[in-house]
């Protein structure tokens, strides 16, 4: 009898040991591993707050640093979403190692609107995934090792509006992947092993706005079938050759599209002109040369940079074009037979054999980069044929004088890496007006760049005489002194860049200390341009300038004196100079080694004196004691 009633009791109490374990396991939740924390974004568009709950198990950040209890799928699905009655959960489940795709199915999954695995192993995709969550509209396996999606993959999902897959293994997608009753706004197929676009892609993604499918192994695109909804395509970066007439015709919608780093080396005429919607068209680093194409009237921004374009390549110039970039091709001459180009606001033409520029009307065009071409000097009719133009780049070509023959009103004039130029003479740039707003709207002024010059030695005094400069960059030239009065240099509210030239300094440079290290030193957004500003003759051996702030006639002192400031400037540490640190920030000077040396001496000094006081007491104690016990006897 005993024996049956211990056997009950031992019964009971598994029982109930049985029970307490289940009840703590589906008791634990998320937030016992995981960080929870709300947070707090601002609708882009609309301008109002929300606030989401973040479930964030991030493998290298568990809060229990419970690996053991995240990494397995079926752990997973055991544990419980924290309550949420007003706020929208987004869970973040990102280096855990997961190689098969959980099942989160537990209460409040209704709640759940983000689901981001990102960024861990997973292969394994089971069925239907997702059908307790009909209110996710996100869902995030970037960089995963996924290679095949099941057909009910997005099974129960109504309001999904962004899918990304990016980074994985794919390479196809099934009929009947995307529901009839599913409307996804984007996704992102990027960076896996796609090879074709065929009319099962087409049926899938119909309805898709956004789609990016750049830098897969696409080389060719099929027939898709009518009635496309994209409006936004990224196929950079795949294996494209030729296309087509008909290559987007049912592409109907498109408003922007990327071709960019494929291998065409073919386009037909007409690919691009039913697009009546294609406001950005991108076809740069590709294989083009001998190309002439009719497009849109509603294109705004054209990029063919870093082909092999001979030829100019439009028959004509979209009406609203807005933005040109050819940079990096063959061409010698620009709009062939065009008279006027009405709103075209940048033109890039960079990089080209170009030695004339047209004399076509450009009504609109404010930036305006002819750097690396043929110019031997500054067009002579930019003034007349643009007149609003802002900002002009003449960089690295065979120009033989800076001189601005007229006058144009300008925020930026650029010459870079200049071969030619041995000197900036008298007046070059007196006909130079300032376009560009000082801080304080008090009046205008320009930023001008002569930089890199490796022949570039001397600065005339009038240079910039009658120019109201807001920023002036003489850097990395061979200039070896400056005039003082080449500017109003505590007008340069934008800052100075003087360095990489071999400056020499003495007695006659001193006014840089003053005006140009004080002025640059006093903004902390300028001190980045003191970096490499040195003196380069013997007497200073290389160093900064910075090294002198703060230090009177730095210059001046007679370097012959072994004991004046001159020599202990010379003999004194690295250490002694402010330090500009890499965001350009200067600390302040250091205490000079000396004086820390003084320092330490004293405060050694000291200790030795008070530990000499102190063992001298103890050994009086110590004596005393022992006077006391004698004279007891």
């Amino acid at each position: 009898m005993k024996q049956n009633t211990s056997n009950s009791i031992k019964n009971v109490t598994t029982l109930l040991f049985i029970i307490t374990l289940i009840s703590t396991i589906s008791c634990a939740s998320f937030c016992d591993y995981c960080q929870c924390y709300n947070e707090v974004t601002t609708d882009d568009n609309k301008h109002d707050e929300e606030v989401f709950r973040i479930v964030n198990c991030n493998g290298n950040e568990l809060v229990k640093r419970a690996a053991d209890d995240m990494t397995t799928a079926y752990k997973m699905q055991m544990l419980e979403w924290p309550a949420s009655a007003t706020h929208g959960i987004i869970g973040r489940f990102n280096h855990l190692n997961l190689t098969v795709l959980p099942r989160l199915e537990n209460a409040a999954s209704n709640k759940v609107i983000v689901l981001n695995f990102d960024n861990n192993a997973i292969q394994t995709i089971g069925s239907k995934p997702f059908q307790y969550f009909e209110n996710l509209r996100e869902i995030s396996m970037r960089s995963n090792f996924i290679s095949d999606l099941p057909k009910d993959f997005l099974y129960g999902l109504r309001q999904l509006d962004r899918l990304s897959l990016s980074n994985n293994s794919i390479t196809e997608i099934s009929n009947g992947f995307l529901p009839e009753t599913l409307t996804l706004k984007s996704i992102d197929l990027s960076h896996n092993l796609l090879t074709t676009l065929s009319s099962n892609f087409a049926k899938n993604f119909r309805s898709v706005r956004e789609i990016d499918l750049s830098f897969n192994r696409i080389y060719v695109i099929n027939s898709f079938l009518a009635g496309t909804k994209c409006q936004v395509m990224n196929l950079a970066g795949n294996q494209l050759k030729v296309l087509g007439d008909s290559t987007f015709a049912d592409f109907v919608e498109l408003r922007e599209l990327d071709l960019s780093r494929n291998a065409i080396v073919e386009v037909e005429k007409g690919t691009f002109e039913k697009l009546e919607h294609l406001k950005k068209l991108n076809i740069e680093g590709n294989e083009l040369q001998g190309i002439i194409l009719r497009l849109p009237s509603s294109l705004e921004e054209l990029r063919m940079g870093n082909n092999s374009l001979r030829l100019w390549p439009m028959e004509e110039t979209p009406k609203n074009l807005t933005y040109l970039d050819v940079h990096g091709n063959e061409l010698n001459e620009i709009f062939v037979g065009h008279e006027l180009i009405p709103n075209l606001k940048t033109l890039n033409i960079s990089r080209n054999v170009i030695d004339a520029f047209p004399y076509i009307n450009f009504t609109h065009l404010s930036i305006l980069d002819l750097s690396g071409n043929s110019f031997t000097e500054v067009p002579k009719h930019l003034p007349l044929y643009v007149p609003l133009l802002e900002q002009l780049i003449m960089d690295n070509n065979p120009l033989s004088s800076l001189k601005l023959s007229e006058k144009m009103r300008l925020s930026k004039l650029s010459f870079r890496n200049m071969p030619f130029i041995e000197s900036i003479d008298a007046l070059t740039f007196s006909n130079v007006e300032g376009a560009k707003v000082r801080h304080d709207g008090s009046s205008t002024c320009v930023d001008i760049y002569v930089s890199h010059c490796d022949k570039l030695e001397s600065v005339s005094d009038d240079a910039f005489l009658g120019v109201h400069l807001c920023y002036l960059d003489l850097s990395y030239n061979q200039i070896r002194k400056l005039p003082n009065n080449l500017t109003e240099w505590h007008r340069l509210e934008d800052g100075i860049n003087l360095q990489g030239n071999p400056l020499h300094c003495d007695c006659e440079s001193q006014w840089m200390l003053d005006d140009i290290l004080n002025h640059l030193y006093a903004h902390t957004k300028h001190q980045h341009l003191l970096s490499d500003l040195r003196c380069h003759d013997p007497n200073f051996k290389n160093q900064r300038l910075v090294r002198f702030y703060n230090r009177l006639n730095a210059f001046c002192d007679p370097p012959s004196s072994s004991e004046g400031k001159f020599a202990k400037y010379l003999m004194a540490s690295d250490s002694d100079e402010p330090q500009v640190q890499a965001a350009g920030v200067i600390s302040g000077q250091r205490m000079p080694t000396y004086i820390i040396i003084i320092i330490g001496c004293f405060t050694v000094l000291l200790l030795i004196i008070i530990s000499g006081v102190y063992l001298t007491r103890i050994q009086e104690k110590k004596l005393a004691a022992k006077n006391r016990r004698y004279f007891a006897y």
